[in-house]
């Protein structure tokens, strides 16, 4: 019995520590690319209950919109990672439809340093939220064709997760989530 006692032990000790290398390495390996759509847990302030969403723009900073009384800034990916370190990445299956979306974010729609608002029309530059943020760097970004399920002419609101979901976005895939 001690003998099997042992050995168990020993197996559940192996595996905690592979599952901390795992979890060490697999955080490392992530690399920010241009268009990834970062996606936080639900367990962060002022969004406890939607989450939070931003894209990596063409020069790997990150583009969002943080809440009432913000305006749509880029900042850089180390900032970014140390306030929201639990994230999901999406990251569209051509590279350089992702990377037009990320130039746009940083280069058309920061620069109009829009309100923050939730209002139900995606198509509207006059006001913002983060995941209308991320839909419009995709759409105008790409000639205004639609990269994901959502009809831009029927109001809408995107959450964060909605990114996450096969069925809202088809050319989208999970490269990396530590949540």
């Amino acid at each position: 019995m001690k003998a099997l006692t042992k050995i168990v032990l020993t197996f559940l000790a192996a595996l905690l520590i592979s599952t901390i290398f795992t979890s060490t390495s697999e955080a490392a390996s992530y690399k920010p690319k241009a268009g990834d759509i970062l996606i936080t847990s639900k367990k962060v302030t002022g969004a406890p209950f939607v989450g939070h969403s931003a894209i990596v723009t063409d020069d790997g900073r990150v583009a969002h919109i943080s809440g009432p009384g913000a305006k749509p800034i880029v900042r850089k990916w180390s900032s970014w990672k140390k306030d929201y370190p639990k994230i999901r990445v999406v990251r569209h299956k051509n590279s350089k439809i992702a990377k037009n979306a990320g130039t746009y974010a940083r280069t058309k729609i920061v620069p109009q340093k829009a309100s923050y608002a939730i209002f139900p029309t995606l198509l509207s530059t006059g006001t913002q939220y983060c995941s209308k943020l991320v839909w419009q760097a995709y759409y105008f970004g790409n000639g205004k064709k639609n990269q994901f399920s959502f009809n831009p002419y029927v109001p809408t609101i995107v959450r964060p997760y909605d990114f996450d979901l096969k069925k809202l976005a088809p050319n989208f895939k999970r490269v990396y989530s530590n949540y």
